[in-house]
């Protein structure tokens, strides 16, 4: 992850003003964000939680103000009392070359770091994945603790990486790849890019999959699907066990008209997770598929060993822990939901350090057992 950096984020849902809160840290030490919502469009948010509701507001940034809408974000963290939400910033202005951005309370993250984790090893594994950055939240001047801010996957994000884009599709809660059951793919994935009701290029692939002959079976969705692709990314996000996602989390994307579909990763809050495990051919029906030909099913597992030996290793993952750690170590313990709840920031971080070691010696043995 770049430039990650603490910043102290101050959200006053109070008649606006142009004061700051009075800073709980050194400003002089992090840069500070103040947003500002009448009392009136706070009430309106909060009474519209559930839905897509755009309250207006004002955002203070290293002195210059700028207007904003703002949203909760995201269908499980509005039923906690430490929501996200989405900003966008209104009459083209840009915060670190973002127009809009996310912030995500990582609710299922006591460590904060699984993001941070999760990007870096799938970047190490070849794919765009977006920045973010540690932010610390206070709500009409109480503390809501740690958020990340999250750059969106849309147009900025390609052209910022010089990447073509011709579609995009994101995968919703319980996403199938199949047509088995009547599925219909309008209900459960989302076009983003262009923004139609055009699902043909992902119901050809769907049905392609669910019909082509095991014995040629890259060769068979090579159009649709950038079988190998996709198949670094299942083995990196078992690796981590990214337990949300599959079927749900991910974007598929396509350069141009011409070309099958490739993976965006995204949403790693539930990766390391301790109390649930995926299986090693479990997922998706694409897995479940693409495991029954010998030569991709060896290619899954040495993917897996490889990135197991060379990504997911104490050398590389906790020097980073440690970096970000030291920045955050403050914003956690001010933190009411993660320090403020007794949760001690370096046990956590321990914890997570000996996780990474057990993951690896486990997965290591499981993946010599399935290649002999």
């Amino acid at each position: 992850m770049k430039n990650s950096a603490l910043i102290i984020l101050f959200l006053s849902f109070v008649s606006c003003s142009e004061n700051l809160i009075e800073p709980i840290v050194d400003p002089n030490l992090l840069n500070q964000m103040n947003i500002v919502l009448t009392e009136e469009e706070y009430l309106a948010l909060l009474n519209n939680k559930l839905f897509d509701f755009q309250a207006n507001g004002r955002l203070e940034y290293k002195g210059i103000v700028f207007d904003i809408e703002i949203e909760a974000q995201g269908a499980g963290s509005r039923y906690y009392n430490k929501w996200s939400y989405h900003v966008k910033l209104k009459n083209g202005n840009r915060i670190k070359n973002l127009a809009e951005f996310n912030l995500s309370a990582q609710n299922f993250d006591k460590t904060m770091m699984s993001t941070l984790l999760a990007s870096h090893l799938y970047k190490r594994a070849g794919f765009p994945v977006f920045e973010s950055n540690h932010v610390f939240v206070n709500l009409n001047g109480k503390s809501y603790g740690l958020y990340l801010l999250i750059e969106k996957v849309d147009e900025n994000f390609f052209s910022q990486r010089n990447m073509s884009i011709y579609e995009l599709i994101k995968l919703g809660f319980d996403s199938k790849f199949t047509f088995s059951d009547e599925y219909n793919t309008q209900f459960y994935f989302d076009k983003e890019i262009p923004e139609d009701n055009n699902y043909n290029s992902l119901n050809e692939f769907i049905h392609a999959l669910d019909t082509a002959r095991i014995e040629i079976l890259e060769e068979s969705l090579k159009p649709y699907l950038d079988v190998r692709n996709y198949l670094d990314y299942h083995a990196m996000t078992f690796i981590i066990n990214n337990i949300d996602a599959f079927s749900n989390n991910f974007f598929l994307y396509r350069k141009k008209a011409n070309k099958p579909f490739e993976i965006i990763p995204w949403d790693f809050d539930k990766a390391f997770t301790k109390n649930q495990s995926i299986g090693l051919f479990e997922g998706n029906e694409i897995i479940k598929k693409l495991i029954l030909n010998i030569d991709l099913k060896d290619y899954y597992l040495r993917r897996i060993e490889f990135f197991l030996e060379n990504y997911f290793t104490e050398e590389e993952l906790f020097p980073i822990i440690d970096v970000a750690a030291e920045r955050i170590k403050d914003g956690y313990n001010l933190d009411p939901y993660l320090g403020g709840l007794g949760n001690d920031f370096s046990t956590e971080i321990s914890e997570l350090k000996n996780y990474i070691k057990y993951r690896k010696t486990s997965l290591t043995q499981i993946i010599r057992e399935n290649l002999n």
